[in-house]
């Protein structure tokens, strides 16, 4: 019993960990997107 629950733990640590990579990435991607509009804005 209780070893299933540290794994459950477990497993919720690694998705959260994954939840603030996705977010880091879709943030970086957000600021990438901008840039781009950005520049064709200017560039027309």
């Amino acid at each position: 019993m209780d070893r299933g629950g540290t794994g459950s733990l477990r497993r919720g640590d690694q998705y959260r960990r994954a939840d603030s990579v996705l977010n880091r990435e879709e943030s970086r991607i957000k600021v990438i997107r901008i840039k781009m509009v950005v520049t064709i804005n200017i560039t027309e």
